[in-house]
């Protein structure tokens, strides 16, 4: 019988006579390798794969004021201006970030 099945034989007694050993290290596996996948898809999705535009060096973001407090934030009626009087830009647009506050039995928690 080959070494590698006479060692794999040896292993799987051992974890036979021992089941609580057993049972946590197929739990730290489990849990280290669910937690790596879910760190690497968070780091692929958001830092290596390119953004979904055809050319993604040429995005910009505007502001209207130089407060590092009010960086990017525009009042409608001041985008829709911005935007009929951009003609050098190929697109304009506009989004919002919301932020609300959880309360409960601790402190608040920013979400």
């Amino acid at each position: 019988m080959p070494l590698f099945l006479l060692n794999l034989q040896q292993a799987l007694r051992g974890l036979r006579q021992a089941p609580a050993f057993a049972a946590a290290a197929i739990l730290t596996l489990a849990l280290g390798i669910g937690a790596n996948t879910a760190l690497f898809s968070a780091l692929n999705s958001v830092l290596l794969r390119p953004l979904p535009f055809p050319e993604p060096h040429q995005l910009v973001e505007a502001s209207e004021t130089s407060d590092p407090a009010r960086s990017g934030r525009f009042s409608p009626a001041s985008f829709f201006e911005q935007r009929e009087r951009s003609a050098g830009v190929l697109s304009l647009a506009a989004y919002s970030g919301t932020t609300a506050e959880l309360t409960g039995w601790g402190g608040p928690q920013s979400l």
